[in-house]
């Protein structure tokens, strides 16, 4: 798809606007699962729209393979090779990050009242879109015509009446973006941005089946295994000296570790025992355009997209594991992905990877 070039007060974007970009030498955008949106472009200064490109205005583009978005431009960078480089974080991602939700609260609870509308996602935004400044309304002027676009929540949500939902953010005037993220976190949901609309879906991938196999189609792996959470003890939270609670024997560490652990849903003797089984963290990177089943469609490969499920395979680690795609950098000239991470695969292997390092 070729970019398009708007002004910053456009707001149907059914024409071309200023103007197609048919000679940008690269437009990428990079998606984070429940994080931000961006497109970064390289553009000549000599290339049919440099004079248009001004920072405020507004560029669509693909941004992966199933659909198309807006980006605001917020910063452009000038160099003597006759490239500028622009950074444009997508519409909704880039309004949010600018406005900020005045309060001293770190936290707040919606509960679900008869008022609803049948969209939760809608309803508690709307409770906390009210100390948002600047607003996330449309602005109108006097003859009816929409100078600003409104930010628009919706979602996939409809809990029964009198569910409370805790969202915590962390901190005294989050932004709205920041508020939205501890909105899709309390419901355990996945974010998609599009346009002027923000959804909170419960997910808004796909299980694809698909194989990520070391030695085929797997471009990079990091595991760390890490020995924080081991615990050899522990106390409850509000707990005294008197609730502590030891196993036979420090474990693995020359001393026993404590841990202050919510009990109120398991007993101190099954935390421990979870507490000192260590975990592998794994991290990968993968080529979507490589075989990894003879059996599949690429076409059913280019169409991979954020917060799509794959299965992990390292025979040598012994892993076969599902996990999600967590981020996406996808080329929208040649409308291809340049590479996908998926997210951290938690899995009992830390013995395997430390009996092949011995090895090596």
């Amino acid at each position: 798809m070729i970019p398009c070039l708007y002004e910053a007060n456009e707001t149907a974007f059914t024409t071309l606007g200023l103007g197609e970009l048919p000679d940008a030498l690269s437009c990428v955008v990079t998606s984070e699962r429940n994080g931000m949106m961006s497109l970064d472009m390289e553009y000549p200064t000599n290339g049919l729209h440099y004079s248009d490109i001004a920072i405020g205005r507004i560029i669509r583009s693909a941004a992966w393979s199933k659909s198309q978005n807006l980006f605001v431009i917020q910063s452009i960078d000038y160099s003597i090779d006759g490239i500028i480089k622009i950074y444009a974080p997508q519409y909704c991602c880039s309004r949010l990050a600018s406005a900020i939700r005045f309060t001293s609260l770190e936290n707040y609870t919606w509960t679900k009242g008869e008022a609803a509308t049948g969209d939760d996602v809608h309803d508690i935004l709307s409770a906390l879109r009210t100390n948002i400044r600047p607003q996330l309304t449309a602005l109108i002027d006097e003859d009816n015509n929409t100078l600003i676009l409104p930010v628009v929540f919706r979602g996939g949500y409809n809990l029964p009446s009198g569910t409370s939902v805790d969202v915590d953010w962390g901190k005294e005037n989050p932004t709205a973006f920041e508020v939205v993220q501890a909105v899709a976190d309390a419901l355990g949901g996945e974010i998609l941005w599009h346009g002027n609309q923000v959804y909170i879906y419960e997910g808004i991938g796909e299980d694809t089946g698909l194989e990520v196999r070391y030695g085929v189609n797997m471009t990079a792996l990091d595991a760390e295994t890490d020995g924080e959470p081991y615990a050899t003890a522990v106390v409850p939270d509000g707990g005294t000296a008197a609730d502590y609670v030891s196993a036979d024997s420090p474990g693995i560490f020359p001393f026993y570790r404590l841990a202050v652990a919510d009990l109120s849903e398991t007993t101190a003797a099954a935390y421990l025992e979870e507490s000192q089984t260590l975990r592998t963290s794994i991290k990968v990177q993968f080529d979507p355009y490589g075989v990894a089943n003879l059996d599949t469609d690429s076409k059913w490969l280019q169409n991979l997209g954020l917060c799509d499920s794959v299965i992990v395979v390292h025979p040598e680690i012994g892993l076969k594991q599902e996990a999600k795609i967590v981020k996406t950098v996808y080329d929208a000239l040649t409308e291809r992905y340049e590479s996908m991470d998926i997210g951290e695969v938690m899995q009992d292997i830390t013995d395997t990877i430390a009996a092949l390092v011995r090895g090596k």
